[in-house]
């Protein structure tokens, strides 16, 4: 390839790394017909993943089970309504946070809407504050790139049942959040200022310690946080989910994906370098795995195809005495809880109950 061609790629490649996705997540999908809680969709991709996920649809969203039939054009899949009507026939979208993007149609408890002050500006971010007796330990929930704050959802209830408030946090570069001064994401290197207002937000409610819950590029904040926090001694522990642990691995794994030459990785990173100021070597979690110190929940689906699993069997293998590692088979990026929400919710019951007051 002409150097001039490669230059143009890699300078796109590293556009594609920084920039914020203009939608959340999901996948199109069509429903072909709705039954008496049943429906069929159309075989795609998305349709055809294991385990719980969402539907959204013009009549409302809805929950879908694992895939119970089928034959070449579509699959069945069992549904459960939570919000609006059954799904029609026509389009719909695929996701994998298996809930309403708003928490009024998603739980029965409430889930107060609150703002506070960062290093751009005010953030929003909802926050459950469980009845009765409160521990003093708060979950910040971190979501993931191009994610929303929804994507705590799923172990939401979880939280209030173990008495454990929660507050799940919006970022820069978030709808509704302030913008980076260059639009840019600084995929974790930055963004853990954010979250260090949310900590800020959480002990000025009661709060003495926090326990750091990262999803996908969440888990690099969570990383990048534990490093440069002055606060980080507060922090009791620590769950991440197919979390970006190495940005090279992770970079390198989506331009094998793409079928693009394996040597813009380094030259798409350096230009990213220049663009965002990314030091890429303080975000490797693997190579930097000696210096933690807190406890790990770490979760990661087997099959994965955006954040290579190898890279949490890494840092897992580097770190025993801290990480207990849920490694599920045939869950893709974000959806161990999905595959198998019980074993999920037990290990997280277990992991959160185990940490010190």
């Amino acid at each position: 390839m002409p150097a001039a061609g490669l230059f143009a790629i890699g300078w796109g490649h590293a556009g594609e790394i920084l920039a914020p996705p203009a939608a959340p997540a999901g996948d199109e999908t069509t429903v072909l017909a709705t039954g008496a809680r049943r429906l069929a969709l159309r075989r795609t991709r998305a349709s055809t993943e294991p385990g719980l996920l969402g539907l959204a649809h013009a009549g409302g969203y809805a929950r879908v089970g694992p895939v119970d039939g089928g034959d070449a054009e579509g699959v069945t899949r069992p549904y459960l309504t939570l919000a609006g009507g059954p799904p029609p026939p026509g389009p719909a979208r695929v996701d994998g946070y298996a809930c309403p993007p708003h928490p009024a149609d998603a739980f029965a408890f409430p889930v107060q809407e609150v703002t506070f002050p960062g290093p751009l500006g005010r953030y929003p971010a909802w926050q459950v504050l469980p009845a009765g007796r409160r521990r003093r330990t708060w979950v910040v929930f971190v979501h993931g790139r191009g994610g929303t704050r929804a994507e705590a959802f799923r172990v939401l209830p979880a939280m209030r049942r173990l008495g454990l408030p929660a507050l799940s946090v919006t970022y820069r570069n978030d709808a509704g959040a302030p913008g980076s001064p260059g639009g840019t994401y600084g995929l974790g290197w930055t963004e853990w200022e954010d979250v260090q207002a949310a900590t800020d937000h959480a002990r000025r409610h009661g709060a003495r310690a926090v326990v750091l819950f990262g999803y996908s590029m969440g888990g690099a904040i969570v990383g990048a946080y534990l490093s440069r926090s002055p606060d980080a001694g507060r922090v009791r522990g620590v769950v991440l989910d197919s979390p970006v642990l190495d940005w090279e691995a992770t970079i390198s794994h989506g331009t094998r994906e793409r079928r693009l030459p394996g040597s813009l990785t380094p030259f798409a990173m350096s230009v990213a370098r220049l663009r965002a100021g990314v030091p890429w070597g303080g975000l490797d979690q693997v190579a930097r795995a000696g210096e933690w110190s807190v406890p790990v929940l770490l979760a990661h689906g087997a099959a994965d195809p955006s954040v290579p699993v190898a890279t949490s069997d890494a840092f897992a293998a580097a770190r025993p005495d801290l990480v207990e590692y849920l490694r599920v088979p045939g869950a893709g990026h974000v959806r161990a809880w999905n595959v198998d929400p019980a074993g999920y919710e037990r290990a997280l019951r277990r992991f959160l109950l185990g940490l010190r007051p």
